[in-house]
């Protein structure tokens, strides 16, 4: 599309086209192997990178160059770039649930409650986060000469949702998009926006406003100054919990690996007859969350010698799908407390994520197993598990629920927290502060009498793709797909 502003006594031609899909995909559409690259650069760690067209690439989800000083991507030698998020707007920004996000997604509630910025299987560090019908403006003194963005509905609203998206300068409409669906593909959208006083930019629903999750991704204006203020995004303080004293977190802050002070990595085909392959590339810090993302892809192993495989894997020659799987076994174990994480899953058919607890002494399931979260087959579970007289088979105490029978619409599009509370008598889950399932930590013995949940326990956050558990991947299950995770925390 293209749209001329005549009316401002020049022509200037604003250009919107498809995001382009890494790995081939396609301009507009198709599935994407580390997703969507923005036009004016960025890379994606979770995928195969490259430069998208305009720049090189940059830090994940950057523009080249950066924003503030030194940034470089169009205009003169001597402009700069911007990144919106991190300037102040005018104050009279509207959103129709919650705030308008700074590198976030929509929440719909309270600032800071959104997710990762994903559009077309890319994360994005920077950009707005709004809820047609919405609108924020920037006071840009006429020094900018230059608006880049990648626009689309989040993917956290999977294939619901309907937008128009509008930028205005000074009163005029300098560009509007076709209606973008949750279906349909991001588009770029590269605009002149010189001698502009005024920017503003707008969500306007489309049949209504159900799902209308808009993302801004690395929106972002080349000025010849610094046009406004500084207001970046701070993150809250870790809250306090009354009779508990916070005894270790990560926040999941920085981009690049998960700090190797707290986790390590499972490998290959490792349990339950699971499709993915486990490897460290799947999950990386980005935004402040930790990024577990699901792959279709294809690695061949048939030149690999597979002797020492599980004896259900030692016939694969492929892996169609990968994943990662994290724990702090050796590195962090707690007995008793608080643990707590806050996530996002997607709850589609195949998929397999969990947080859970292994005990560090014994083989499995003697060693005692607490299943904080999982998803599989359309239910949450919440389980504990211990040893029985026959080797690798688990005595259970479990609870599940539908989770089309949890409170409100869209539940997996939220952010849920899972914790466990642990002492010496028992041990109790919840989702959302609501006690789903408690077990008498002295009746979950081991037919030898050891009691698993007295000894020291590690975590572990994984994303499993089929198997026994997650069952078969459905075809409308989307990839890549991503288990996102805000915090894990541990209290006592």
């Amino acid at each position: 599309m293209v749209i001329n502003r005549i009316d401002r006594g020049w022509a200037a031609a604003a250009t919107i086209s498809c995001a382009l899909a890494v790995g081939g995909a396609g301009a507009c559409g198709g599935e994407a192997t580390g997703g969507a690259a923005a036009t004016g650069g960025g890379s994606n760690p979770s995928g195969t990178g490259g430069a998208a067209a305009g720049g090189g690439a940059g830090a994940p989800g950057s523009t080249s160059g950066g924003a503030g000083p030194g940034g470089g991507g169009g205009g003169s030698s001597t402009e700069e770039e911007w990144y919106l998020s991190d300037l102040c707007d005018t104050g009279d920004a509207t959103n129709a649930w919650g705030p308008v996000e700074r590198d976030r997604s929509n929440g719909e509630q309270a600032a800071d409650d959104g997710g990762p910025i994903i559009l077309q299987g890319r994360v994005y560090s920077k950009g707005l986060g709004m809820h047609a019908p919405a609108s924020i403006g920037y006071a840009l003194g006429g020094q900018c000469s230059r608006l880049q963005a990648v626009v689309g509905i989040d993917a956290e609203m999977k294939n619901a949702g309907s937008i128009v998206f509008e930028v205005w300068g000074d009163g005029d409409l300098l560009l509007a998009t076709e209606t973008l669906t949750g279906a349909g593909p991001a588009e770029s959208i590269d605009l002149d926006i010189s001698g502009v006083q005024e920017l503003r930019l707008v969500l306007n629903e489309d049949g209504g406003n159900g799902s209308d999750h808009g993302d801004w991704a690395d929106a972002r204006v080349t000025c010849s100054a610094r046009p406004a203020e500084l207001c970046p995004r701070v993150d809250p303080p870790i809250p306090t919990v009354p009779g508990y004293e916070l005894v270790w977190s990560d926040e999941f802050d920085g981009d690049g690996p998960p700090d190797p002070a707290n986790w390590s990595f499972e490998r290959g085909f490792v349990r339950n007859e699971e499709l993915q392959w486990y490897q460290e590339d799947n999950a990386w810090q980005q935004a402040g969350f930790l990024i577990i993302e699901g792959r279709r892809e294809t690695l061949d192993f048939s030149d690999v010698d597979r002797s020492g495989w599980r004896d259900w894997a030692r016939n694969r020659t492929v892996a169609e799908y990968t994943s990662s799987s994290l724990h702090t076994r050796g590195k962090q174990s707690w007995q008793y407390g608080r643990i707590e994480m806050r996530g996002r899953i997607v709850a589609a058919e195949g998929l397999w994520p969990a947080f859970w607890t292994l005990g560090n002494d014994g083989e499995w399931p003697s060693n005692g197993e607490i299943d904080i979260m999982e998803f599989y087959k359309g239910r949450i579970h919440a389980n504990f598990a211990v040893g029985t007289e026959t080797r690798w088979q688990a005595r259970w105490d479990s609870w599940n629920r539908e989770v089309s029978s949890f409170e409100g619409t869209d539940w997996d599009a939220k952010f849920h927290v899972w914790r466990l509370d642990w002492d010496a008598d028992r041990a109790c889950i919840f989702v959302d502060d609501e006690q789903v399932n408690c077990t008498d930590v002295d009746d979950m013995r081991n037919p030898d009498g050891f009691a698993p949940f007295r000894q020291p326990h590690y975590v572990l956050l994984n994303l499993a793709i089929g198997g026994s558990g997650g069952g078969a991947v459905s075809g409308g299950t989307r990839f890549p797909t991503h288990y996102v995770i805000d915090y894990v925390r541990v209290y006592q």
